[in-house]
């Protein structure tokens, strides 16, 4: 799975196998993305640090639905 969600306190993006696709997140009303990030690693995490609600995110054709609680 190139793209994972581990929700604790703090949330948490787990990208494996996903070197040199970019990492995308927006919120659920669409337009620009939060956050990009360009993956620089076969396993990675990023910490979202966004506020509390429904995100999709995006590395490369993955599409995920994570919510922040």
């Amino acid at each position: 799975d190139v793209c994972s969600s581990d929700l604790t306190s703090e949330s948490t993006i787990h990208v494996s196998g996903g070197t040199g696709l970019t990492l995308l997140v927006y919120n659920i009303a669409g337009g620009a993305p939060v956050m990009k990030v360009k993956v620089d690693g076969p396993d990675k995490r990023y910490e979202l640090n966004l506020p509390k609600g429904i995100y999709i995110v995006q590395v490369g054709k993955v599409v995920r639905k994570i919510v922040i609680k």
